[in-house]
């Protein structure tokens, strides 16, 4: 494996000094300054090093982000000063290793690296099995955000529809206007609480419509969103909405395929998934309640299966619903 050296401490070569004598690895030393011009001609599978020690921490954090997004490359962090204070949040960011105080005065031992070493490849064949297992579904992964969404390009998403109960007796109960002042409420709530897992309102009508949320094959944080969504319907009317009666929805998730288009662009698109995802929602799913495809289960947060049942077939999928509390 060859390991790249960022730093400008002068003892950091003492802190590779074992493992450069071993015959496994090769180690570079180069300045802090080269990071970003470097990182990205080492050889693909590299451990980058970086130590932020005469960083300012808005530096550290623009390193450490470009960091993380780098494809193919793994990275750990020195900190001979130990001035990390959340050093897990390092290893949420994807980092592999991380080296304190105390550790780069001894010098990382040649047997931590073979373990470090065999951490990441245990890594790698977890990531490839995940792919594998994407590829059997024809998952397009659009990836954890959406940096790398194009316009124009098909991507898998957890595709969410959402739609208010009843809309047509609260129009008229309410008139436009009212019904107008509350459907921008619900609408612009939704933005704020599903946009911190990447959710973005996509095709909109007065009272619901479609949320997309990239989709890596990994993890479906929007499980739990929707979960919380239908928890806390009664503090939601509460607090936003400023009605004196319940406002009811129903939910439904899918992980399909379609073309991603940005919004106010949608009318062109064909995609099997978003006719599906519609259907569910207005020919299958029943008032206030949540539903998710089966292919969806395997991402149900730990502790939360229990919550979920089975509740037919339509349109040759299955479906599960949210038990609803009492």
């Amino acid at each position: 494996m060859n390991i790249l050296v960022f730093s400008d401490n002068k003892k950091v070569k003492n802190c590779f000094s074992e493992i450069e004598a071993g015959s496994d690895y090769t180690v570079e030393y180069m300045p802090c300054s080269d990071l970003k011009k470097c990182a990205k001609k080492a050889a693909p599978g590299s451990l980058v090093y970086y130590d932020p020690s005469g960083s300012t921490q808005e530096e550290q954090v623009k390193i450490i982000r470009y960091l993380s997004r780098l494809n193919g490359y793994y990275y750990g962090i020195l900190d001979p000063r130990s001035s990390i204070e959340d050093i897990a949040s390092l290893f949420h960011n994807g980092a592999s290793d991380y080296v304190g105080m105390a550790l780069f005065k001894k010098g990382l031992s040649l047997k931590r690296q073979k373990k470090l070493s065999e951490f990441i490849r245990a890594g790698e064949t977890a990531v490839a099995e995940e792919t594998a297992s994407a590829a059997a579904y024809n998952y397009r992964l659009s990836g954890p955000g959406w940096d790398n969404v194009k316009d124009g390009k098909e991507y898998t998403f957890c595709i969410m529809f959402i739609e208010i109960d009843d809309y047509s007796s609260i129009r008229k109960k309410f008139g436009v206007e009212n019904f107008k002042t509350l459907t921008d409420r619900f609408h612009d709530h939704l933005e704020w609480d599903l946009s911190p897992c990447g959710g973005r309102v996509w095709m909109w009508s007065d009272y619901g419509g479609l949320v997309l949320f990239p989709f890596d094959g990994r993890e479906c944080s929007p499980i739990m969103k929707c979960f919380r969504l239908m928890l806390n319907r009664k503090l939601i009317n509460i607090e936003y909405f400023d009605i004196d009666f319940f406002l009811s929805y129903r939910i439904a998730l899918l992980l399909g395929n379609t073309v991603y288009r940005s919004r106010g662009q949608t009318g062109t698109i064909v995609s099997d998934s978003v006719n599906t995802i519609f259907h569910i929602g207005h020919k299958f799913a029943e008032k206030g309640n949540f539903y998710l495809t089966s292919e969806l289960a395997e991402y149900i947060p730990a502790g939360l299966e229990n919550y979920f049942v089975h509740e037919g077939e339509f349109e040759g999928r299955d479906i599960m619903r949210m038990r609803l509390p009492l």
